[in-house]
């Protein structure tokens, strides 16, 4: 059974933004089947429809574009994914 996930991740725009976050796509051999860009001032939006890829994968995908240096919100499916960075889980 096929699996569809839409992936929508805020970030900095940035060109090197936009290559390590197709790269972790590359990494795993996968194509985004849909993708669009829209950049605003210092901002951009990437919206991705990914295809055949189970929600384990889709939201590990998800968890690791959230540590990208740059990346202020990720939503998978519409639902914003909760990343805590490590630096905020030290104690005080």
């Amino acid at each position: 059974m096929s699996e569809r996930h839409s992936m929508t991740v805020e970030a900095d725009s940035s060109a090197d933004l936009l290559c390590r976050m197709i790269g972790l796509f590359a990494q795993r051999d996968l194509a985004a089947p849909g993708m669009a860009v829209a950049i605003a001032g210092r901002q951009m939006t990437v919206t991705l429809d990914l295809a055949s890829v189970d929600a384990r994968a889709a939201s590990q995908l998800a968890e690791k574009m959230a540590r990208c240096i740059g990346v202020a919100a990720v939503t998978i499916d519409g639902v914003p994914l909760a990343y805590l960075a490590p630096a905020a889980l030290a104690p005080a």
